[in-house]
């Protein structure tokens, strides 16, 4: 083609014909992959001329600009001729009409207006050539802000900071010609630590500029003046000399002579001297750092300062003597560089050998020579650190020649292929004193004294082969030559599926088939955006629209996945349809309301719809109305199909659908508080509404009472002891997720007893009903049963105030484990209705302070467990110690677990215990049980 472009990787062919191109062209289009295959086909395009209209409107003229801040205005005027109706325009890819002459638009900072203009005439269209423009806003110059002549002491730090306003919110950068001091570009703050000899009068200019060439500036004065105080100059002439892993400084006073001391920062360390020199310590390649300033026992430190980097000089590794070397040809020759470095780098062994390998790592050279290596070689071997360090050492390594015919390595291997197998050809190498070939073909050795070698090789497989020669007197040669290819590709073959025609509105489908001689997994693909192909099975389906009516030449694809491809072009005929069908309505929407739902949609482009079709729930409909509303009852569906109508054309072939639920909506449960008596019955009726009447089922989140969740009647039978102020949720749910609660406040008041509180106390020695001692050793190590309980003789002293150790008064252990020894007072309150809480305290001591102090109460509940569960513990800070321990029951888990009421009389056991094999004793101990009842 010598008109247009092709793209050569996707196969995009465009050409926008102008006027003068006229004519019939017949062009060849190619395609072919990267292994010799080729595809062609030769086209003929027509260009027509365009028709000459009688009421074709010129092009307008005269497209001109005016701007401001941030807007701009175009204007224009009609072409010669003036049959101009109105005026077609796109502003930055916007489209709009016009019968005006002019456009305004509103521009952000440095934005671009891009305008095009074309005519139009009501008879002739638009014109064929249009004007455009493209400009871009005025830049609004920065605003800085008067900064003034300033005044400084000398030695003191002047400081001020630029500031400036732009209109277009720029980002502005500062600038200065100033020669002293540092002002920051981004902030604008200047900063001048004047010094010693400042003093004097400046002349500088301050200036902003944003990215767009604005710049706003200001020239001042600013006057440094003397300052009376001695204060000293920065040091002089700081040097350094250095030697293995030291490094030594030297400075000078400045001039004035009036420093007393000096002030150092080596390497972050501050320190002060009132020497001129400084000496450190600096290992291996290490840096040393520092700052010294001036000081003035009067004036203070020194503004300025001087300062100095350097890092301690490397020491050269050194090599070890290699020598001359001397091997006999088909023998292998070894040896290892060996060097040193004083800093201990990391060293690297270099070389110009031209055969052999040397390990850059190691040192290590090994060159297994062969036939024909006979010779002097002349090479350099060096080591190298990381640091430029470098030793080397010149050499020469001679190979003697050998007596015995060792083989040549064979030459020129080379290959040809076909369609699935590879042949490999060599030849012998120099010297002709090869008998056979030893091969190894993908792993498997074989012998040969043939020069080739056919393989048998699958789709896309692999061929590996080395090859040795082999003399019957020398041996097998020490090189090899070798070769890895790759069986090449098949092209997949697209059978040609033949142009195709289909009336626009219709839906066009056929099928693209294709063959592979390697079985590959195959990929369609087409060059055009219409209509969708499936990449794997090349089904190929478009649904045409009214307006797509035309001749399409396209391009389909087949590819396999080893980048063999092949392409089919086919022309695609798209007739007018015989009627204007109209397209099928679009943006089908809905909203909805208490039983209704109404939908909205919008005629399909081309606005050749005159009415529209509909189908609800099943019933068949016309309407002129872009919408419809249906009443819905409780939780039913509205299903709605929409079809375009036109009067000539009839129906649109496409429709629109939509599918809606009318919302739920939720019960509303009506509730208040309660009161009642404990020990009386509490009865009330739960009651909602529904706007939707459906099945209703009420719920609680309590365990107290029954509530039946079909009625919604609520009864609790309360007992003694319920006393108290509940608060409970109800809830009410229908069948479509809808639900409501209400949180309820229950009051039940005490049945007219009174609460008693009442100390029951007792001591371990001298009390009926106290057992001790462990009869067998207990492995259960959180309880003691209540069969390992023995009995004890009573101790003699029961004051609370006089509680003491008494060696007689407690239980050894008899095991080497788990539990030593244990103590139970047992209590007994009768007259008692129910109980509130119980109260434990304990107050004890033990003989040991590495074993635990336990208080516990007996489990009627769980006895096969062990039926004592410790409650609380604690390991005394020394022996003899005496401890308190306690512990509430107060929940009704604990009151059901520990405290047996039978009748009116309530019982329950108290204990402690020693955990461990140390064999820690029990002493005097005091047991308080607090009980409030009614």
């Amino acid at each position: 083609a010598t008109k247009g472009s092709i793209n050569s990787s996707t196969g995009v062919y465009t050409w926008t014909p102008v006027t003068g191109d006229e004519g019939t062209y017949q062009w060849s289009f190619n395609s072919s992959d990267g292994y010799g295959g080729n595809a062609t086909e030769t086209i003929t395009i027509t260009v027509t001329a365009q028709p000459v209209l009688e009421y074709l409107p010129p092009t307008p003229s005269n497209l001109s600009v005016t701007q401001s801040n941030f807007w701009v205005n175009y204007t224009w005027a009609p072409g010669t001729g003036n049959v101009t109706d109105s005026y077609n325009l796109n502003v930055n890819g916007v489209p709009s009409t016009t019968s005006l002459t002019s456009r305004n638009d509103t521009v952000g900072p440095h934005g671009w207006s891009n305008i095009t203009v074309w005519a139009y005439n009501n008879s002739g269209g638009q014109s064929l050539d249009s004007v455009s423009l493209s400009t871009q806003v005025q830049n609004n110059q920065p605003v800085q802000s008067l900064i003034g002549n300033k005044n400084v002491l000398e030695g003191s730090t002047l400081q001020f900071t630029i500031s400036s306003t732009d209109a277009d919110s720029d980002i502005l950068t500062h600038l200065s010609n100033a020669t002293k001091g540092s002002l920051n570009s981004g902030t604008g703050l200047f900063s001048w630590p004047t010094t010693v000899g400042d003093a004097g009068v400046y002349t500088w200019y301050f200036e902003t500029r944003d990215n767009y060439g604005g710049v706003d500036t200001e020239t001042i004065t600013i006057t440094v003046n003397p300052s009376s105080s001695p204060i000293p100059p920065a040091p002089e002439n700081l040097a350094f000399t250095q030697g293995n892993f030291w490094i030594k400084y030297t400075w000078a006073p400045g001039t004035g002579n009036v420093t007393d001391s000096y002030n150092l920062n080596v390497n972050g360390v501050p320190s002060t001297t009132s020497l001129t020199s400084r000496n450190d310590t600096v290992g291996p390649h290490g840096w040393s750092n520092i700052t010294v300033w001036a000081y003035n026992n009067s004036g203070g430190q020194s503004p300025g300062s001087v300062s100095l980097s350097t890092q301690v000089l490397n020491n050269q590794p050194i090599q070890s003597l290699i020598g001359n070397k001397n091997v006999l040809e088909g023998s292998t020759l070894q040896f290892t560089i060996s060097s040193t470095d004083a800093d201990s780098d990391t060293l690297t062994y270099l070389s110009n050998a031209t055969k052999g390998s040397l390990n850059s790592g190691t040192g290590l050279f090994s060159w297994p020579t062969t036939v024909g290596d006979a010779g002097v070689y002349t090479w350099y071997f060096e080591t190298r650190d990381n640091y430029g360090g470098i030793d080397t050492e010149t050499i020469t390594i001679t190979v003697n020649p050998s007596s015995s015919p060792i083989p040549p390595a064979p030459e020129n291997l080379a290959f040809t292929q076909g369609n699935f197998w590879i042949k490999y050809t060599w030849a012998p190498g120099m010297g002709n004193v090869t008998d056979s070939y030893n091969l190894n073909v993908n792993g498997v050795p074989s012998t040969t004294s043939l020069t080739s070698r056919n393989d048998t090789v699958g789709p896309h497989g692999w061929s590996n082969i080395t090859v040795w020669a082999y003399n019957n007197s020398g041996g097998q040669s020490t090189g090899s030559v070798s070769r890895s290819t790759q069986v090449q590709n098949n092209n997949p073959v697209l059978a040609d599926s033949g142009n195709k025609n289909v009336v626009e509105g219709n839906l066009l489908q056929f099928q693209l088939t294709a063959s592979d001689a390697d079985s590959d997994t195959l990929t369609f693909s087409k060059d055009n955006p219409n209509g969708s192909l499936n990449p794997d099975t090349g089904a190929y389906s478009w649904q045409t629209a009214i307006g797509d009516a035309g001749v399409y030449t396209w391009a389909f694809n087949v590819m396999d996945n080893y980048g063999g491809v092949d392409t089919k072009t086919i022309t695609i005929n798209v007739d007018p349809a015989p009627l204007p069908v109209p397209p099928a309505p679009v943006n089908l929407a809905s909203t909805q309301g208490n039983f209704w739902i109404e939908y909205t949609w919008e005629p399909g482009i081309g606005t050749i719809t005159d009415s529209y079709n509909l189908n609800v729930n099943g019933a068949p409909s016309s309407t002129s109305l872009t919408t419809r509303r249906d009443t819905v009852g409780p939780h039913g569906w509205s299903n709605i199909t929409v079809w375009a109508y036109n009067n000539s054309g009839g129906q649109s072939p496409g429709s629109i659908s939509r599918s809606t639920q009318a919302q739920n909506n939720n019960p509303v449960l009506n509730l208040g508080n309660q009161n009642v008596v404990e020990g009386n019955l509490l009865q009330f009726q739960l009651t909602a509404t529904d706007a939707d009447s459906d099945t209703l089922t009420f719920s609680k989140d309590n365990p107290n009472g029954s509530l039946n969740p079909n009625t919604g009647a609520y009864s609790w039978q309360t007992a003694i002891g319920d006393a108290g102020v509940y608060t409970w949720a109800f809830n009410v749910m229908d069948n479509y997720g809808g639900v409501d609660t209400k949180t309820i406040t229950i009051t039940v008041t005490a049945a007219g007893l009174s609460s008693k509180t009442v100390t029951l106390a007792a001591n371990s020695a001298g009390n009926t009903g106290f057992s001790a001692r462990t009869i067998s050793e207990n492995l259960y190590s959180t309880a003691v049963s209540n069969s390992q309980i023995g009995t004890r003789t009573s101790l003699t002293t029961t004051n609370l105030n006089a509680l003491s150790v008494d060696d007689t008064s407690y239980a050894t252990r008899t095991g080497t484990t788990s539990v030593d020894a244990i103590m139970v007072v047992n209590f007994t309150l009768t007259n008692v209705q129910s109980v509130n809480w119980v109260s434990l305290r304990f107050i004890g001591a033990v003989t040991t302070s590495v074993e635990p102090l336990y208080i516990g109460l007996y489990n009627a509940t769980s006895p096969s467990g062990g039926g004592w569960t410790r409650l609380n513990s604690v390991t005394p800070s020394n022996t003899y110690t005496y401890v308190t321990l306690l512990y509430n029951v107060s929940s009704q888990a604990d009151k059901d677990k520990y405290l047996a009421l039978n009748g009116n009389t309530l019982t329950f056991s108290f204990a402690e215990w020693v955990n461990g094999p140390y064999g820690g004793g029990l002493s005097n101990d005091l047991y308080e049980a607090t009980v409030n009842y009614t």
